[in-house]
């Protein structure tokens, strides 16, 4: 390699370092004494790219996930399998677990209900997701 090839790599990986890569892009740090925005607020690492927001209700669903003391709210949100996209653990207000799937079927969204988490094991309501997503994708 030449002295201009090391020096263009070197450059470039100067470049680089000023940058982080997210979702497979640059994005461009900012300037710390930029006006009107305050690198600290927010929680903000000081980069124009957002954090990724969706992945907070994701975790591995398994009979330990189950067992634990989930945070209630007053209101029903779901928990969904970073394995098995759509096969999720829905958490009532009271306290309740239910396995739930949601799949779209002919164009159109359903949730399907698998029992209450106290009933059915993990296996088995992962097993009953499994053929519930396989038989719509059959289906069309």
């Amino acid at each position: 390699m030449g002295k201009s090839a090391v020096k263009s790599v070197r450059e470039t990986t100067r470049l680089l370092c000023s940058s982080v890569a997210a979702e497979g892009g640059l994005c461009p740090q900012n300037s710390e004494s930029s006006d009107g925005y305050d690198a600290d607020s927010g929680g903000s690492s000081g980069y124009l790219c957002p954090r990724d927001r969706r992945r907070r209700h994701h975790a591995l669903l398994d009979g330990n996930f189950v067992r634990r003391e989930l945070p209630l709210k007053p209101y029903e949100y779901c928990v969904w399998d970073t394995e098995l996209p759509g096969f999720g653990l829905r958490i009532s207000p009271k306290g309740r677990y239910y396995w739930t799937v949601r799949l779209r079927h002919r164009g159109k969204q359903r949730r399907v209900s698998l029992g209450r988490a106290d009933d059915v094991d993990a296996t088995l309501a992962r097993a009953q997701a499994r053929r519930l997503l396989a038989e719509v994708a059959l289906d069309g």
